[in-house]
């Protein structure tokens, strides 16, 4: 039985009932890259280098053994959650994919690898060594869902996975309400570093929030045809004329280093102080995807927001999916 991730639109729908109503062992994946991976469902031992914040949203403690050394050693959600989450796990990987321990993955032998990608030698070299892997690459919220329902699937616990896709439907239904009958939309930008300054384009599930939230992104603006990050001057900022800034959560900017910055003063987004940084909390490959959208449009349109605590919402979003509620998470800004 197959079931083909790379063609994700109705294939994947159709094996996924498929398999379960079967109750089926074994299933065959077709991952980012086009490998096809034969795997036994569900999952006993799995390492997962990416989307970690699966682990907690599925419940997955007593079935992963290794995770990224970020994750492991800098990441303290986890811990909120399940103080000894650690007892069991080793880190395994950094660099989303790049660097890996290969002694520590023979020695754990995990049933599957899941990572990214973007780094093909990598994913060969651990099938070289027998390892099975699967990739995953989820560049907008539905194929974010389809993700999610591969991890069901993987994990035996599709009813999960359906769960996570309809929470995250709610927050996204009241955000489009709000912002749907906007008649002059707002332009923003987002900056993953200002060294050289990098934006976010096509291809990434930022670039579907912002047309879900009735955003212009301005890096599809400036180039349609780019990818991922585009490279750029000031001056091309200073052309297009942001309303909104947001800095990615993990570069090393700051708001002030563009505030304070003579170069930028003629921006509007500079001239209104709405320039903001993301809350690292908030992933994109993490159900948390749907109140990072919520922040967003918040700061994009306050007006359609005012009587929305955004804290009180975020708890009860978080409580559901993580068991902790958003406001302990935020001590780990």
């Amino acid at each position: 039985m197959a079931l083909n991730f790379k063609n994700k639109i109705i294939i994947f729908v159709f094996i996924f009932l498929t398999v379960s109503s079967l109750s089926a062992k074994e299933v065959t994946i077709v991952d980012e890259m086009g490998r096809k991976v034969k795997i036994n469902v569900p999952v006993k031992k799995a390492v997962i280098i990416m989307a970690p914040e699966f682990i907690p949203a599925f419940d997955l403690w007593d079935q992963v053994v290794g995770v990224s050394y970020w994750i492991y050693k800098e990441y303290k959600f986890f811990s909120y959650i399940k103080p000894d989450w650690k007892k069991n796990v080793l880190p395994v990987g950094s660099g989303m994919g790049r660097y890996i321990n290969i002694e520590t993955l023979l020695k754990l032998k995990p049933d599957i690898v899941i990572t990214g990608p973007f780094y093909p030698y990598v994913v060969k070299f651990m099938e070289k060594q027998g390892l099975k892997v699967i990739t995953i690459n989820p560049d907008t919220i539905s194929e974010f869902y389809k993700t999610s329902k591969l991890f069901g699937i993987l994990f035996g616990k599709e009813k999960r996975a359906q769960f996570l896709v309809n929470e995250m439907e709610k927050v996204f239904n009241f955000i489009q309400k709000r912002v749907a009958n906007i008649s002059q939309p707002k332009k923003a930008v987002w900056i993953y570093r200002l060294q050289p300054l990098g934006i976010g384009c096509k291809g990434s599930i930022i670039e579907d929030i912002f047309k879900k939230l009735n955003i212009i992104n301005v890096g599809e603006l400036i180039n349609p045809n780019c990818k991922t990050i585009l490279e750029i001057s000031i001056e091309h900022l200073i052309k297009y004329n942001p309303d909104i800034i947001f800095l990615w959560g993990f570069t090393k900017a700051k708001p002030e280093d563009i505030l304070n910055n003579s170069q930028w003063k003629l921006i509007k987004a500079v001239k209104e102080s709405k320039v903001y940084k993301v809350p690292k909390n908030l992933g994109t490959w993490s159900p948390s995807l749907a109140i990072l959208s919520l922040w967003i449009a918040i700061k994009v349109y306050p007006e359609k927001f005012k009587d929305v605590n955004f804290i009180e919402y975020s708890n009860s979003f978080y409580q559901k999916i993580f068991g902790v509620p958003y406001s302990k998470v935020v001590l780990d800004e």
